[in-house]
């Protein structure tokens, strides 16, 4: 079996990585088992189990450990490393297309995130060098890993900004790379869900050789995937049509005096599928229309608030919308390396990846005004608006009712289009990475590597099927023309400025269908946006022994890198672009574009310039109680061309009293820069249906969410500290026990809150700070009343966030015989002490581990843990696996700032069983391996757990914590040669 499929997965608190590659990298440990292949050619690596690596000297780095092989994660998850890695309870708070909901960009892909404080907080890297971003928020997918041709998979769980730079917060995620595999090896596979949905092909190849005497190697892989997508209706909880809701609409939801509950049969009371009149005469207001466009009773079922109701006539949503998103991945890898000499090689190697996804998540709304000469009006609803009796006082022009910021008009509707195409999201990403470089040895075994990396990554965003509010408006205003023909009003006041205009019927639903083609292409258009990230990396490391003591050698590294990036976004829905409106009735003039999606420009660039220094000091070997002991420490200067220097520092010590015992320590000081995006984001606006607390109550118009950069961002400062202890019992071979503990601080974070969240941050402090800053109200604070409903919200990045999480880690493993047959338990579990956040400096902060509320964006339960019991026997391997997830409290601990009360209060803990067999069979030179997986094989259903805006958007559980798909089976062959 080649070296990939059996090296190992470390999470360790200090990598080897660049900073001491001659010796650390692929160096035996003394406590581990076997002898490692510190050539990386094709000799087969050690199935590290259990156990810490180590380089052979002193008590070598302060090292936390949790082992497995590769071959480990993928029989865990044959749908890859990166949602193998996800299942670690480590790994908490990650994301993949498969537990979260699609959202408004980057769709698909995994993002890997330790300890739940955020995936741009884990740094990850190829090879021991940071990979280039693939989003415009700066973060890396995974997915365009060669997975065929990585050796192995590093993870070190605290922060080594020291060693490897800016974003390794909370640790770093290193894919080695098997530059010197031989041979050839295909795979193929399919899953697909119990339900016989959610189908997942995967084709891949991988080859290499040596030639010009084994000093040249050539690599390459391809590998291609293609996942179905899951609709919202397509699992049961969504025919619910659940909604957490206060049941007394005359107080605040969530309170003690009404409390929230989780409530079926939820409707959006504002609208109705045939349009709902919202403002208008007392005769009709309130009233809805029915299939034939003509005034009807609205049925109010019971009412629950301002926005929602039970039952009746209210407006249910599509259950089409996606909830997991499908799309297309292929990825491509090619490496030429050249020995020069026996100690140096150089080489150049390339990676492209391209995704595409589509799916369908944003609903088309808009309040819109009607005219007393709309063509499309009933006759007998025009007969009841012609008579003065029946409208307010002063009607023309004085009073008249007045949707959003347009023109005065005879009454107001609501309507959302669902008889109309959908928006569908359509989003391509390519990206490619260039390497060139050399690495070897000089006198006296000094080692370096120094490489030029050039990576970019162009992300190409399309959402045809939204509503241009131009045209919507142009095309709402429909009158008749002279000789009785039905028109756009524009056509005749505005000729030739608004081609095309198609007169558009809002009156019930179906209401276009005989011209639906035309309509639709005149109102609905496509907005689109492209993102180009762009890195160039030079990075030089040089390792070696300063000299020894009386316990080893005395090792350093040092380093230096220079870095540029640069971000552009263009955009054809910029909301900074001024509209051409003339002549359009009814209209807000500072509408932007589109109604859900405006995205605006966005450029610049950043240099950084790095320096680093690494050094490893024995102290004492083979003596009583001190059968090794060594300190370590790094420091990193960093001078950001945006933020000026900021110097990260780590120092670390390690302890053998006796062997088979270790004891370990880290302290930290490590940054978290910003992001082009958030320097740079050009401003956005979006229309949002917003609930708003201050009033209780909801605008029917929605508001405007207003983002943007701030270049004058500083770097995140984050403090951690860890300590551990490691047992391998001689007395008891096979066994390995350790616990670690993690204390993690974050001070300056950089935050870009939710509209609903920036509300909350206002209202906890009182009407006044930052928070408060970002909001615009029509009166002041102290006016609680619905006429003071928030108009919009600036939603963009501040360094005025804090967090702290601290916790235990464990690692229980045992290998054994039994008979002919190999038996490996490992048990793995994450305590979580404290999650603690803080999202403006003028608030409290948040203590929530445990505990689940609509007020939390990260949810952290005290227990998670993996159990695994593998079994071999000759050509045959099985496993089962247990996942565990802890119940969690509903709401927060009383008198918690933001945090709401609920009549359920606990949601249950759930297990997840997984269990999977192969076989292989040979012949000849070639390995047939041939496997079957079933995860989550009771089918267990998700605790139920609804959003608390509006019923339908959203699948009724957490999706980053809970498994949503279901009972999942693949099966797959694998061939190697």
């Amino acid at each position: 079996m080649r070296a990939g499929i059996v090296a190992g997965l470390l999470v360790s608190s200090a990598l080897a990585g660049p900073a001491f590659p001659a010796f650390a990298q692929d160096a035996p440990d003394p406590m581990a088992s076997g002898e490692a292949d510190v050539a990386g050619g094709a000799a087969e690596e050690p199935i590290i189990v259990t156990g810490t690596r180590l380089p052979d000297s002193g008590g070598g780095p302060p090292t936390p450990v949790v082992a497995q092989s590769a071959e480990v994660l993928l029989r865990s998850q044959p749908l890859g490393l990166a949602e193998a890695l996800l299942q670690l309870p480590q790994f908490s708070g990650s994301l993949s297309a498969r537990n979260r909901q699609a959202i408004s960009s980057d769709g698909r892909g995994n993002y890997l995130n330790l300890r739940n404080v955020g995936p741009i907080r884990t740094l990850i890297l190829l090879d021991g060098e940071r990979l280039p971003p693939t989003t415009v928020g700066g973060l890396v997918d995974v997915d365009i890993i060669p997975e065929m041709l990585i050796k192995r998979v590093e993870v070190a769980t605290s922060g080594v900004s020291a060693v490897y730079g800016s974003d390794a917060v909370t640790g770093v995620v290193n894919y080695v790379l098997d530059t010197r595999f031989k041979g050839l090896e295909a795979k193929a596979q399919v899953g697909v869900a119990s339900r016989g949905d959610a189908l997942n092909r995967e084709f891949g190849l991988a080859g290499g050789t040596g030639f010009l005497d084994d000093r040249a190697h050539a690599q390459f892989s391809v590998e291609h995937s293609r996942a179905g997508e899951l609709r919202l209706g397509d699992r049961p909880l969504q025919k619910r049509n659940l909604l957490t809701i206060g049941l007394n609409p005359a107080l605040q939801p969530g309170t003690t005096a009404n409390p929230y509950v989780f409530a079926g049969d939820v409707r959006n009371s504002l609208s109705t599928p045939g349009g709902r009149i919202i403002t208008g005469p007392g005769a009709i207001a309130g009233a809805q229309f029915d299939a034939a466009g003509r005034v009807a009773a609205f049925d109010p079922g019971r009412f629950i608030g301002v926005t929602t109701q039970i039952g009746g006539s209210g407006q249910p949503f599509d259950p089409n919308r996606t909830l997991i998103t499908g799309g297309k991945s292929t990825r491509a890898f090619g490496y030429l390396g050249y020995d020069l000499s026996d100690d140096i090689t150089a080489f150049v190697q390339g990676l492209w990846s391209r995704n595409t996804t589509q799916f369908r998540t944003g609903i088309n709304f808009a309040t819109v005004p009607i005219f007393t000469d709309n063509a499309f009006l009933d006759p007998g609803l025009r007969a009841l608006l012609a008579s003065p009796a029946n409208l307010p006082f002063g009607f023309d022009p004085v009073s008249a009712f007045v949707c959003g910021n347009g023109a005065p008009a005879a009454f107001c509707i609501v309507r959302v289009p669902s008889d109309l195409s959908p928006p569908v999201h359509q989003e391509r990403d390519t990206s490619y990475t260039v390497k060139a470089g050399l690495r070897g040895e000089l006198a006296n075994g000094w080692a370096f590597n120094a490489s030029y990396i050039h990576g970019q990554t162009r992300q190409n965003v399309r959402t045809p099927g939204e509503l241009n509010n131009t045209n919507l408006y142009a095309a709402l205003d429909a009158v008749r023309s002279p000789s009785g023909q039905i028109v756009c009003r524009v056509t005749l006041t505005n000729p030739g400025l608004y081609p095309g205009c198609v007169p558009y019927n809002p009156f019930g639903f179906g209401a276009n269908d005989a011209n639906r083609a035309a309509v639709e292409g005149f109102i609905l258009g496509a907005p689109a946006y492209r993102v180009t990230n762009t890195t160039d990396d030079v990075i030089a490391n040089l390792a070696g022994e300063l000299g020894e003591t009386w316990a080893g050698p005395i090792r350093m590294a040092v380093g230096a890198e220079y870095r540029r990036n640069s971000l552009r976004r263009i955009s054809s829905a910029d909301p900074a672009v001024a509209q051409v409106r003339t002549g359009i009735r009814g209209i807000d003039l500072a509408a932007p574009p589109f109604v859900l999606t405006n995205v605006g420009a966005a450029g610049g660039s950043q240099t950084v310039k790095e320096a680093n220094l690494e050094i490893e000091v024995p102290l004492a070997r083979d003596a009583a109680l001190l059968h090794r002991l060594s300190v370590s420490g790094a420091a990193r200067y960093t001078d950001y061309s945006t933020s000026g220097g900021v110097t990260t520092w780590k120092l670390g010590t390690a302890w053998e009293p006796v062997e088979g015992l270790r004891f370990r320590a880290v302290r930290s000081r490590d940054i978290r820069a910003p992001t082009l995006f958030d320097l740079f984001a050009g401003g956005t606006s979006a229309r949002a249906a917003l609930f708003d607390i201050h009033c209780n109550c909801q605008s029917p118009t929605g508001i405007n969410v207003i983002g943007g950069g701030n270049p004058a961002l500083d770097p995140e400062i984050a403090d951690s500290l860890s300590l551990g202890v490691l047992a391998k019992p001689s007395f008891l071979p096979g066994l390995t026990a350790s616990i670690d503990y993690y204390d993690l601080k974050i001070r300056k974070a950089i935050t870009v809150l939710a509209p609903d969240q920036v509300i909350q941050e206002c209202e906890t402090a009182g009407g006044i700070g930052q928070a408060c800053d970002a909001i615009s109200r029509p009166l002041p604070f102290s006016n609680r009343t619905a006429a003071n409903a928030a108009t919009s919200v600036f939603t963009g990045a501040i360094n005025a966030a804090a967090l702290r999480t601290r916790g235990l880690d464990f690692d229980l493993s045992y290998a054994f015989d039994l008979g002919r047959t190999e038996l490996t338990a490992q048990a793995l579990a994450t305590r979580v002490i404290r999650y603690e956040t803080q999202g403006l400096a003028a608030v409290p902060a948040v203590s929530s581990a445990g505990f689940i509320d609509h007020s939390l964006s990260a949810v952290t339960p005290r227990w998670t843990a993996k159990f695994d019991l593998a079994a071999k026997r000759g050509s045959t391997s099985g496993h089962v696996a247990a996942r565990f997830i802890d119940s969690l409290k509903v709401g927060l601990p009383p008198g918690t700032p933001g945090g709401f009360v609920y009549v359920t209060k606990r949601l249950p803990s759930v297990t997840y069983i997984d269990v999977g067999l192969s076989q292989t069979v040979s012949s000849g030179t070639t390995d047939f391996e041939i496997f079957a997986d079933v995860h989550n094989l009771f089918d267990k259903q998700p605790p139920v757990f609804p959003g608390n805006l509006i019923a339908g958007l959203i699948y009724p559980t957490f999706l980053p914590l809970y498994d949503v798909v279901g009972r999942y089976m693949t099966v797959g062959v694998r061939i190697r040669r």
